[in-house]
């Protein structure tokens, strides 16, 4: 019997890039992380809209965030954080780099540099595939 589910992550890479692609150069948003996610095929909920702390050491340089809920980890889940400019999401992926053994290994930054993803460990590495290949897309 035949594995068929590399090729079907694959063609879910590809059709994630053509949507993409066909919306031109839409400057990201929430709605359009949210939208690629689930044409990726990626399962969430629970979106929330975290407050904004200004004591906290996490860099204050984001225009969005919001975190989601995912199966394989609930009630964990991940966090997104989108930018105006690529150095404000370079602030936040540094930040999160550096407390990797304790965020987990699953942090993932855009091509332009906007958006960051932050998943919590414990992650299935398949959900983790499906959502690098989500940012790498944008």
């Amino acid at each position: 019997m035949m594995n068929i589910g590399k090729p079907l992550v694959v063609l879910a890479y590809v059709a994630v890039l053509l949507v993409l692609g066909a919306c031109g150069k839409e400057p990201p948003t929430e709605s359009v992380v949210l939208n690629a996610l689930k044409v990726a095929g990626v399962e969430y909920g629970n979106v929330r809209h975290p407050a904004r702390d200004p004591d906290s050491p996490l860099p204050n340089s984001y225009k969005e965030h919001f975190s989601v809920t995912l199966p394989s980890i609930a009630p964990k889940g991940g966090q997104f954080f989108i930018c105006e400019k690529k150095e404000y999401c370079d602030a936040i992926y540094s930040y999160f780099n550096l407390l990797q053994g304790l965020a987990g290994p699953y942090l993932y930054q855009s091509k332009d540099g906007l958006v960051i993803a932050q998943m919590n460990s414990g992650l299935a590495v398949a959900d983790a595939e499906k959502i690098r290949g989500v940012i790498n897309g944008l």
